[in-house]
């Protein structure tokens, strides 16, 4: 949720950097991310990689980022073909 409603600025958690919560955090109340699997392997056949590499250690990363800044986190699962058999 953005604390001024200027409009929704969406971004890859892949791309989240401190910096850019150093600058953009301040607007936002609560962050949602959806993350497909914590299984590499998994993240890796369903396409969710970046450079050959699963993105959710990006994840926590990101997760423990915005809590040194107060914003609240959403993790949102995705449950699919592949990734509902890992449940």
């Amino acid at each position: 949720m953005i604390k001024a409603q200027r409009g929704v600025q969406q971004q890859k958690v892949t791309k989240v950097t401190e910096q850019w919560l150093d600058t953009y955090g301040q607007h936002l109340d609560i962050m949602g991310v959806s993350c497909d699997s914590f299984d590499p392997d998994t993240n890796l056949k369903i396409g969710r990689s970046q450079n050959g590499r699963g993105v959710h250690t990006k994840v926590f990363q990101v997760a423990h980022w915005r809590k040194d800044r107060g914003i609240m986190f959403k993790l949102n699962s995705v449950v699919g073909n592949t990734t509902g058999r890992k449940i």
